[in-house]
Formats: structure tokens, sequence, C-alpha cells
């Protein structure tokens, strides 16, 4: 049986950061349990990929693996990254939304740095 751990401060869920080279799967947020590592506001059916409450599917487009779905107003989730050169970025998000006008955004802190994309919103699926 699976179980999700609840740690006192967040930890990288494959034990290392996850080097910012290409893709950082949604399903693969941090370890810590809710409220250090992630929150989430409904009760979810269980995963067979990680028990945390968050509802993680099987996906069946082209990436496959699983997906972090249904995600709802006020949820958030947590990774710790490693950039291994400064630079600017591009995020690409791979995202779906039931109906439209659903509004996310990603926050980056570094040493008390604190930035954020703003809101980006899936105007449509």
């Amino acid at each position: 049986m699976l179980e999700d751990s609840v740690l006192p401060v967040s930890r990288p869920f494959l034990g290392a950061p996850v080097v910012v080279t290409g893709t950082l799967e949604a399903e693969q947020f941090d370890l810590g349990g809710p409220g250090i590592a992630y929150h989430n506001g409904a009760t979810n059916p269980a995963s067979s990929y990680r028990p945390t409450g968050m509802f993680i599917t099987p996906c069946d487009d082209l990436g496959l693996g699983y997906c972090l779905d249904q995600t709802r107003a006020g949820e958030w989730v947590q990774y710790t990254i490693n950039v291994l050169v400064p630079q600017t970025y591009t995020i690409e998000t791979r995202v779906a939304g039931i109906g439209s006008n659903g509004v996310f955004q990603c926050e980056f802190t570094n040493n008390g740095f604190y930035t954020n994309t703003g809101p980006l919103t899936i105007t449509s699926t």
C-alpha cells in the first residue's frame, strides 16, 4: 500500500531537485504532506501513482504518464527545482480546462527573492 509522506518541510519527490532542462511532471510535486508540499480542497479518489489526496489520473493523450487533474481554486502544489544556468526561461504548460477561463500562476522563491508569472488564463481546452 502506498502512503503519503508527512514531513516537517517539503522534500523533492525524486530525492533531488528537478534540474531545469526540459519537462517538469506536474504529478511529481514535492513530498511533505498536506500544507507542506500541497493543498487540496476536496476529497479525491485514491491514485495508483501516489496517495496524496490530489486528483492524479493516467493521461491518455500524446504525453501519456499521469496528470494532475481537476484542480480547484485555492489548491496548490510545490516543486523543488535546480536551475543550473541563470537566465530568462519560457514556461510552457500542457493544460486543459473544463469550459473556459481557468486561471493559475507559477511562483518562484530563491534565498528570499520572490517572483511570479501573474495569472495565466486557460481560454479553452
